[in-house]
């Protein structure tokens, strides 16, 4: 039933398109916003960027944070593959892939086209350690680490510069309801415990937690979100004043809300 639907989406892209041109020749009268807004919000990622230049009108309403909720609720969730091929990373090339479950074997597995993030990471060996709502985070393997963000479909890129010392580590990124703004959680080694710092990209700043935590997420590992909460399993090769943390507290836990952390025993 998927592969069905998405066989009609090129014809429906094509009859939008062909109702702005007729109606721009004074012949029908424009479909209501929120009919449009209700038809483009169906679309594919790629499909909605070619919508955008179309006209005026279409931009405008693919704009709001209203429809841009409303496409991600009825978006497709997609499977990103980065393949680490250690002659890729002697190239500087960058291998992503896109997994769409359910469809046939010859159209199961496409490579995306990677060259605007190659532009920004160039010279760095690259690896993607996490994802949000589409968006996806990518880290330098090199002494100095460099993080950056891109958006697959508009093929945007935007750089973090992290705090001193830069020698933390990024290990959580996702989405603030409240605010509708994306965060970041940045953790660094201080003689009194781990310190954790958030980033958020509606003022572009930095800004460190109060709470002091004993213990670090696994590294390299994207945490898992449920019910406003991402939870990771506890780095255990590096416990504070070298103390390894209890099976107890083997799963840490951080409310995006109230910024407070928790653990709890593994299952």
């Amino acid at each position: 039933m998927f592969l069905q639907c998405l066989k009609w989406i090129p014809h429906l892209c094509h009859q939008l398109v062909w109702l702005v041109a007729i109606h721009e020749k004074g012949f029908v009268k424009p479909l209501p916003d929120d009919i449009i807004i209700d038809i483009l919000s169906r679309l594919p990622a790629e499909c909605v960027l070619e919508c955008r230049k179309v006209c005026r009108l279409w931009l405008a309403l693919t704009s709001t944070p209203h429809f841009i909720e409303m496409h991600l609720k009825r978006a497709t969730p997609e499977i990103f593959v980065h393949c680490l091929y250690y002659p890729n990373w002697v190239k500087d090339e960058l291998d992503l892939f896109i997994f769409y479950e359910g469809a046939k074997k010859d159209k199961m597995i496409k490579k995306m086209h990677a060259g605007s993030i190659m532009h920004f990471l160039k010279g760095y060996r690259h690896v993607l350690i996490g994802s949000c709502n589409g968006l996806l985070l990518f880290m330098s393997n090199s002494q100095t680490r460099i993080y950056g963000i891109c958006n697959p479909v508009t093929r945007q890129f935007v750089n973090l510069i992290v705090p001193e010392p830069s020698s933390g580590i990024l290990c959580g990124f996702f989405f603030h309801s409240p605010t509708k703004e994306f965060r970041v959680l940045y953790v660094v080694w201080e003689s009194i415990g781990f310190v954790y710092f958030i980033y958020t990209f509606g003022d572009k700043s930095w800004r460190r937690l109060a709470n002091v935590f004993p213990y670090e997420p696994a590294r390299l590992v994207s945490p898992v979100m449920v019910n406003g909460v991402l939870h990771w399993m506890v780095d255990f090769r590096s416990g504070y004043n070298g103390v390894i943390p209890p099976c107890s507290n083997s799963v840490m836990m951080f409310n995006v809300d109230t910024e407070d952390f928790r653990s709890m025993p593994h299952p």
